[in-house]
């Protein structure tokens, strides 16, 4: 699978001083893409994470796959991070993505989390929910994939 570079000018934040605001971790189990973050994310974060689901896409080949995402409090971009996650998005649809499924937890402004994702999903012709039951999100799991356990994709890192 060849999932091409974005073209991005990062002259503006080449600074050595920028460094990355938020956290995330990227797990791959079956043709599951699951990221455990918490923002709010800097653009510096945003490149990271695109080198990491790039890898993860590869990894599933050319199958369909699900991306879930669990997110942890304010999933607010700057500017430019936000135009590179429509960008990175994007890139995904092209490559046989089935759905995104969002798992939104302690957020003050669930709601404008809910929208941010969702636009990006629907600009990108993406399959989008999201839920803020863990419950829901659960049975929603076990309809893509009975094979998956939800237990499995809820088990956090150690930093969350």
């Amino acid at each position: 699978m060849d999932i091409k570079p974005f073209p991005y000018n990062l002259t503006k934040t080449q600074d050595p001083l920028c460094k990355q605001h938020g956290v995330y971790e990227i797990v791959k189990i079956d043709n599951f893409i699951i990221v455990w973050a918490e923002g709010p994310w800097n653009i510096e974060t945003v490149m990271n994470y695109h080198k990491g689901i790039v890898s993860a896409i590869e990894s599933v080949g050319t199958k369909p796959w699900y991306y879930v995402s669990i997110v942890k409090g304010e999933s607010l971009f700057t500017p430019e991070a936000s135009e590179l996650f429509s960008t990175i998005c994007q890139r995904l649809s092209e490559h046989s993505i089935q759905a995104c499924t969002f798992l939104i937890n302690q957020s003050f402004a669930p709601i404008l989390t809910r929208n941010l994702f969702k636009q990006v999903c629907e600009d990108n012709n993406i399959h989008f929910s999201s839920y803020a039951c863990e419950q829901d999100f659960k049975n929603q799991l076990l309809a893509f994939n009975d094979a998956i356990s939800p237990n499995d994709v809820l088990t956090a890192p150690d930093w969350w």
